[in-house]
């Protein structure tokens, strides 16, 4: 090809233009066809991407519904159980109140822990936090207890409350209460604790079993008729708990 100017045939292209390199003369230009095209494709481009951000957009909103809708169920589950539980074991409602909001703590922080055995470790810890003589083994009739004591050594262990167990004193009423022992033993099992305080003999121990124990031992001391099995069969501790303990004390006292 020839410049129909000066008939020169050096040409040179430049961004769609074919230029005389010797006159100028702009023989052919495509610099808008070139311009137009990565434009439509630029325009492509961001529809494409928009499109696809809506997409991403829409699918969060949905998985957002379906995580709220399912929070609420479980927490309409955990209001329904709490209430069970509290009319079952005679707890006062302000109790039931403070264990749905460490219920919800938990699983603010952590939601892949199992929903009944944190509903119980939740009452469990709001019962030990105001001073309301309740095991676990009370509260526990359809969950594994494992899950439990790990749900409730997860609470502690994330400060969610402060772990505040109860003196072994606090169980003294309601397991004299249910083994049918009197007024003396009751006494009788203050002092035994009083005095394996002072030896540190509690330092590692379950308060409530240890409680149970002494009660046992008590009674033994007064030659009240009151058996071990008895005594374990009223407060789930397991005789052999019940004879180690009492082993230890009557070591020191």
């Amino acid at each position: 090809m020839k410049c129909s100017l000066c008939g020169s045939e050096q040409l040179i292209s430049d961004k769609g233009e074919l230029i005389c390199r010797n006159c100028g003369l702009v023989i052919e230009d495509h610099s808008c066809d070139f311009y137009r095209y990565h434009l439509i494709k630029n325009n492509d481009e961001i529809i494409k991407n928009k499109k696809e951000e809506r997409v991403k957009v829409i699918r969060l909103k949905k998985l957002a519904l379906i995580s709220r809708g399912y929070e609420e169920r479980v927490l309409r589950t955990a209001i329904n159980e709490l209430n069970r539980l509290v009319s079952k074991l005679n707890i006062p409602n302000f109790i039931k109140d403070e264990a749905l909001t460490i219920f919800k703590k938990v699983r603010k922080i952590k939601k892949r822990l199992p929903i009944k055995a944190t509903i119980v470790a939740s009452l469990y810890v709001a019962c030990k936090i105001n001073g309301i003589p309740r095991t676990l083994d009370e509260m526990i009739d359809s969950c594994d207890k494992k899950d439990v004591w790990r749900v409730y050594k997860y609470i502690i262990m994330n400060k969610i409350v402060k772990n505040t167990l109860m003196e072994p004193e606090a169980y003294l009423s309601k397991i004299c209460s249910s083994v049918g022992a009197d007024e003396e033993v009751f006494k009788k099992s203050l002092e035994i604790i009083r005095k394996t305080k002072e030896y540190g003999l509690l330092n590692g121990r379950v308060p409530y079993k240890f409680a149970a124990a002494v009660v046992y031992y008590a009674a033994l001391i007064l030659g009240r008729k009151l058996s071990q099995s008895k005594i374990a069969k009223s407060t789930h501790v397991s005789e052999v708990t019940i004879r180690n303990i009492v082993r230890k004390i009557s070591s020191i006292i």
